[in-house]
């Protein structure tokens, strides 16, 4: 009996030291209050690492301009409208990503933008001839595209 009320008074302890570290709402400045304001009535109750996400969020939402805000939005509203195993999927793949090191990082940035920067008629075109690809070819393809791009960086060579 008495073990457990040792314990219990060690997980409170614990409990109230982690938490002692925590952000309190008052401490934050008043633009980031406003930003979290739906937050403000359970603030206390959020594991620290969320209130450094939710803080961190703010300030990037208070730096945005008017566009990169609205944009913001369309891609939460795109987000939310998501299925589980459409939100897994792009978790997988950015798990994937933050894999790479800098240097393809920065080739898949660079191929995403040239994708953004064509025309729909041309996005159009490229999924047309893909789509016309059987599977084979696809996977011969896409070996090719693996093989140039390992003879344009060897040390990707296996």
């Amino acid at each position: 009996m008495m073990n457990n009320i040792r314990y219990i008074l060690l997980l409170s302890l614990l409990g109230f030291s982690l938490n002692a570290s925590a952000l309190e709402w008052d401490e934050l400045d008043s633009d980031i209050q406003q930003v979290l304001t739906p937050f403000h009535d359970h603030w206390d109750e959020l594991p620290e690492a969320k209130q450094q996400k939710l803080q961190l969020g703010a300030k990037r939402w208070i730096g945005m301009d008017d566009t990169q805000r609205q944009q913001a939005k369309q891609r939460l509203q795109r987000w939310q409208k998501m299925d589980a195993s459409q939100k897994q999927a792009i978790r997988s793949r950015f798990e994937k990503f933050q894999q790479l090191d800098a240097g393809q990082k920065s080739k898949v940035r660079e191929n995403f933008q040239r994708f953004r920067n064509m025309t729909p008629k041309q996005r159009q075109k490229l999924k047309k001839r893909w789509d016309k690809l059987t599977p084979k070819q696809r996977q011969r393809l896409l070996r090719k595209l693996k093989i140039r791009k390992n003879i344009k960086n060897p040390r990707h060579n296996g």
